[in-house]
């Protein structure tokens, strides 16, 4: 039976590695050594099997019958075929995002920051991503039903609309609705431009993202809110900011506009971990102050 070492795909999908053929030392049937090539469990990363079993074909429910493992050509030097590949695009897209670095989130300044204090678009969108990843691998851990991937993502696009200059503090958009509506349109336009560097599904992606974490109701939207809003709130700790006498404000704010968002989250383990971590900083974080050298000291 005729068979050559390389890679090959099981019916139900995974891929192997086909090592070699060998000898059953005993019965003399030809056995193969193969590898997986996906995360699994240890156990069965190396595994062999009679050759028959390996090369027969096995009956779908539908009657149809396909080989039990199929071969993958290995693409190489010779055989690869013509890739055509345009990124011209994508480097203009990324000397924009440059900007991001040096557009500050102005709407600090009316919590009374100085210029020099306040974060860059890409500061935050860096630390609420990746405080999104960490609270929901921590909800997976508690058996919630959560995209990881689709969270962080918009986490890491949420404030793009506002590259160019559109940061307008949250007062002023709670206050004139109309400001509001033309802060989302300027927005919305960024986003098309941007967009408009990516292929076509890439773009339709960037904005369905960007236009889910806006308006959407899934659990990854709420949470993305609920990060966006907490990174603003650590971000004060960090500074030691206090409001001043007769506009102490914060607290009302946490409450009414971060807090309440969990009574959105539909599946209830997220809830848990999202109270949990909320009450967390509410009781024993909020109002203290940056911590960092009493943390490092413990």
């Amino acid at each position: 039976m005729d068979i050559t070492p390389g890679i090959y795909r099981h019916y139900r999908g995974g891929l192997y590695r086909l090592h070699r053929v060998a000898t059953h030392s005993e019965s003399e049937e030809p056995m193969v050594l193969y590898e997986a090539l996906y995360d699994t469990d240890p156990k069965w990363r190396w595994c062999v099997r009679p050759l028959k079993m390996f090369s027969e074909e096995v009956e779908l429910p539908d009657g149809q019958k396909v080989p039990r493992f199929a071969e993958i050509k290995e693409q190489t030097p010779e055989n690869m075929p013509e890739i055509k590949c345009d990124v011209s695009n994508l480097v203009r897209l990324f000397s924009l995002l440059q900007l991001t670095k040096e557009q500050p989130l102005t709407g600090y300044l009316t919590a009374g920051l100085k210029l020099s204090q306040t974060a860059t678009l890409a500061e935050h969108h860096y630390t609420t991503a990746l405080s999104a990843y960490f609270i929901a691998r921590e909800i997976e851990r508690a058996g919630g039903q959560i995209n990881v991937s689709r969270l962080v993502i918009m986490a890491l696009i949420h404030d793009l609309g506002e590259l160019f200059g559109g940061d307008i503090s949250g007062p002023l958009n709670r206050r004139y609705p109309d400001l509001r509506e033309a802060k989302d349109r300027i927005a919305e336009r960024a986003i098309d431009l941007l967009g408009g560097y990516l292929k076509e599904t890439g773009r339709e992606e960037l904005k369905a993202l960007w236009e889910e974490f806006e308006h959407g109701d899934s659990d990854e939207a709420v949470i993305g809110k609920i990060m966006d809003q907490m990174d603003h709130q650590f971000y004060l700790e960090h500074y030691c900011y206090r409001p001043s006498a007769g506009a102490d404000y914060r607290s009302a704010f946490v409450d009414q506009h971060i807090l309440v968002l969990t009574a959105k989250i539909k599946d209830p383990a997220t809830k848990h971990v999202m109270d949990n971590f909320l009450s967390e900083f509410k009781t024993n974080f909020f109002g203290r102050g940056f911590e960092g050298l009493a943390l490092l000291m413990k």
